[in-house]
């Protein structure tokens, strides 16, 4: 059963980025044979003990964990900014967390957060083109051209095929064409 929880997870763990982070959406396969190899050891807990009062009282007290941390990962849920806010605080070195907590405080017009955000992801991951494009388009935002400029040229120049490159040739046209 330990060997299916680890292979339910497989296809989440990998070198290369296949579609997004480890999340709990992934493990629900997986929890199912963690559920039962939990019912296997509490059994045994209760052959062993000679009745079922020592096994009801650990699967209260886990049912208990179980609701804690549950309302506690609600509150994390409530908004996008939460819980990339949450996450940045357990993965404190990953670019991508830092990413998507910027497109979270631009969704929510923090700009100023959603900036620090960007350079902090580029920060952990130079050559990071999609946080430069998004670091570009906030200060495209707000109204700061020359910073705006200089992150889509280097989002272009670091990868001049990634896939926002079309969107940044065009607004460097329109700056351009317009004398921002």
């Amino acid at each position: 059963l330990l060997i299916m929880v680890i292979v339910s997870i497989l296809p989440t763990i990998s070198p290369v980025q296949l579609t997004s982070f480890m999340a709990e959406r992934y493990l629900y396969i997986g929890t199912a044979f963690f559920c039962m190899i939990l019912a296997l050891i509490i059994q045994g807990i209760q052959k062993r003990s000679g009745g079922p009062k020592v096994a009801t009282a650990i699967v209260v007290v886990i049912l208990t964990l179980y609701f804690i941390r549950t309302v506690d990962r609600t509150v994390d849920w409530h908004s996008s900014k939460n819980l990339w806010l949450a996450t940045s605080g357990v993965a404190k070195n990953s670019a991508r967390v830092y990413n998507n907590l910027g497109d979270a405080y631009a969704s929510e017009k923090e700009f100023e957060n959603s900036i620090n955000a960007f350079k902090k992801a580029i920060e952990l991951k130079p050559g990071y083109t999609d946080a430069m494009h998004n670091l570009a388009l906030t200060y495209l935002q707000t109204g700061q051209y020359d910073p705006a400029k200089e992150y889509f040229n280097m989002a272009l120049e670091t990868d001049p095929n990634y896939i926002g490159a079309p969107k940044a040739n065009e607004i460097l046209t329109l700056m351009q064409q317009k004398n921002l």
